[in-house]
């Protein structure tokens, strides 16, 4: 019996595992395509260089996702008509508690003590599914990407063509596996104008 009660915990804690949550992502873009001009993507932080391995890999990713959308990507500046600036940052928030009404899955360990029937110790096992208003913690660190597309030539002044804001809050400090989702929530609004803030929500994989 306490075999079964075991294996049945175990399969509760996998599923409860496996369901989570999706990503909400905001995303706040302003513009107009620019898919005639060929871009160079470079850090937009101060102290973020070219050559900096996290630049490395969000750049690759980006210039994939352009490319995909028929943007043009230089690799180097005198190809480059255009240049899209790229920044990121992860702050972490204040620990705070929202309430949830969804169902939630425990289990529980522990010495039982005295039995009705004997003196002896029992051990026991229980798993719970209590269902109701309980205290959730909210997410404790706010992701932010910004691509800022600029034009400039010899004869004119910088140009801003076109720009998105992708922020999203999530209960660990790993924008690395976020960054490539929250891309995606961008891909469709790059080159156009949201009229504000929308959110949109990513599956996590």
């Amino acid at each position: 019996m306490a075999r079964h009660l075991f294996l049945l915990s175990l399969l509760c804690l996998l599923f409860v595992s496996g369901c989570a949550r999706p990503l909400a992502i905001t995303v706040d873009s302003l513009g107009a395509p620019g898919q005639d001009l060929c871009y160079i993507i470079l850090p937009g932080m101060d102290n973020v260089r070219a050559d900096d391995l996290f630049f490395i890999e969000y750049k690759g990713r980006l210039a994939q996702m352009l490319a995909s959308m028929d943007y043009q990507v230089a690799e180097n500046e005198a190809e480059a008509t255009a240049v899209v600036l790229l920044s990121w940052r992860t702050e972490e928030e204040a620990a705070a508690y929202y309430y949830d009404n969804g169902p939630r899955v425990g289990i529980g360990m522990g010495n039982g003590g005295y039995s009705r029937w004997g003196a002896g110790s029992f051990f026991g096992l229980g798993v719970g599914f209590p269902v109701g208003n309980g205290p959730d913690p909210s997410p404790k660190y706010r992701y932010q990407i910004i691509l800022d597309a600029l034009s400039s030539s010899a004869d004119a002044k910088t140009k801003s063509l076109w720009k998105v804001v992708l922020t999203a809050k999530d209960n660990e400090n790993n924008l690395r596996a976020a960054f490539p989702l929250m891309l995606e929530a961008a891909r469709p609004y790059i080159g156009s104008d949201t009229h504000g803030s929308i959110t949109v929500s990513i599956p996590k994989k």
